[in-house]
């Protein structure tokens, strides 16, 4: 299996970590744990200068830069905010920027697949019926999805209920060996990298 693979890098989220520092002051910030396969946690101090987001840590050597962000209006007059990846060339918009010899980019520019673009086509219906498992709250059997969860409307269920029995039948169609595979499929995902925020 790829090392390089997103969940096994920590990342900065637009969305989770910075664009609450875009409502503070000039100047202030927020500082961020990480996990690293590096070593140890390390911090990551991220700043609103008044036109970008300045980012400051120390692995092997200290790194500050700058990167810029881009706003965009929704429906409702809301608004969505993005870094714009600050690797030469690239500019391409993203809410995530992932870290890779010591640098913060754009999973592109990293060349990082997601855990499910990793994952042999052997896999893959598990690692659906697991998805699938997880949005519905519970482990379903011989091929029943698990029940409703409490709050969940009918219709998302049933379409969900729906999707579950046909990735099963997928299952069932590639052979037993699968759905023995299918108890062992979480010792094959990579380790989890959460941040400690």
């Amino acid at each position: 299996m790829s090392s390089n693979i997103t969940n096994r890098y920590p990342h900065l989220s637009m969305m989770k970590h910075v664009k609450p520092i875009l409502s503070l002051n000039k100047g202030q910030g927020l500082t961020f744990k990480f996990p690293s396969h590096y070593g140890e946690d390390f911090h990551v101090q991220v700043f609103f200068t008044g036109t970008t987001i300045l980012v400051g840590y120390q692995l092997s050597e200290k790194w500050a830069y700058h990167i810029r962000y881009q706003e965009q209006k929704t429906q409702y007059e809301g608004k969505r905010v993005w870094f714009i990846c600050p690797i030469k060339g690239c500019k391409k918009r993203v809410d995530k920027l992932y870290l890779k010899e010591e640098l913060f980019a754009c999973r592109k520019c990293h060349k990082l697949l997601y855990p499910s673009q990793n994952r042999s086509k052997y896999f893959l219906p598990m690692y659906k019926l697991e998805r699938l498992e997880k949005k519905l709250k519970g482990k379903g059997r011989w091929g029943s999805p698990p029940p409703r969860p409490l709050g969940m409307h009918w219709e998302t269920y049933e379409r969900l209920a729906k999707e579950y029995a046909d990735v099963y039948c997928e299952i069932m169609e590639k052979g037993e060996a699968n759905i023995a595979a299918y108890g062992q499929s979480k010792m094959t995902k990579p380790p989890q990298h959460t941040d400690n925020i």
